[in-house]
């Protein structure tokens, strides 16, 4: 039944391995996926929902957590991780270390920190550069836009995957002017490669628990 060069094709489940996997045998000798259910695993009595699913996810551009379709030609600029500190001191987080930043109602200048990646241009390279506040997770537009600072010489801290990453992009603000206490503070980057058009990340099309990684909330 044809030949398939991607697992996914953004847009496109027929042309998706990913999709042939699940619904026949391409070769009569691979099978169909998943080849092994656990006893009770809710394949057996939903399979036709959540193959349905993964058709609706490709069919509407097999979005990331950020909320991007992945361009086959030049992969869009992605995140690596978001770290913060101020005067050397690295802020925690809650939710495990994956969710808002917790700064003290004492901090006045914090720098925020941000690890990207492009398949061909090197995160340095990559141009607009910019980012906006908003008190809530989709409440950007209209937003005043600020300026990020590219790194001349980054900085290597863990990543939001586990590994140690390296950071070119950064802002410093005062989070007091910003919130009061308990009140959280979300934002988004824009930048740009060499071929995609301008990049938003995250996107209302993300998943919330990455837009609440791109976040910090005042706390004693």
């Amino acid at each position: 039944m044809g030949t398939y060069q991607y697992r996914v094709v953004p847009g496109k489940p027929d042309a998706s391995v990913l999709m042939a996997r699940l619904t026949y045998d391409i070769d009569n000798n691979s099978g169909l996926m998943p080849l092994v259910v656990d006893p009770g695993a809710e394949w057996n009595t939903k399979s036709e929902e959540f193959i349905q699913a993964l058709r609706t996810w490709i069919q509407n551009g097999a979005k990331d957590i950020f909320g991007q379709s992945y361009n086959l030609q030049d992969a869009v600029p992605t995140m690596q991780g978001v770290i913060a500190e101020s005067n050397g001191i690295y802020m925690e987080r809650n939710d495990a270390g994956q969710g808002a930043f917790r700064v003290p109602q004492n901090v006045s200048q914090l720098s925020i920190y941000f690890s990207l990646l492009d398949d061909k241009t090197l995160p340095q390279n990559l141009t607009v550069n910019e980012i906006r506040f908003a008190d809530g997770p989709d409440a950007f537009v209209g937003k005043p836009i600020q300026t990020l600072e590219v790194l001349t010489t980054p900085i290597t801290h863990q990543g939001y995957y586990g590994p140690q990453v390296q950071y070119t992009h950064r802002i410093v603000i005062n989070p007091q002017q910003m919130a009061a206490l308990n009140e959280t503070v979300y934002f988004r980057i824009y930048v740009k490669d060499n071929v995609n058009p301008v990049t938003e990340i995250p996107t209302n099309a993300g998943v919330y628990y990455i837009k609440n990684y791109f976040s910090f909330t005042i706390v004693e």
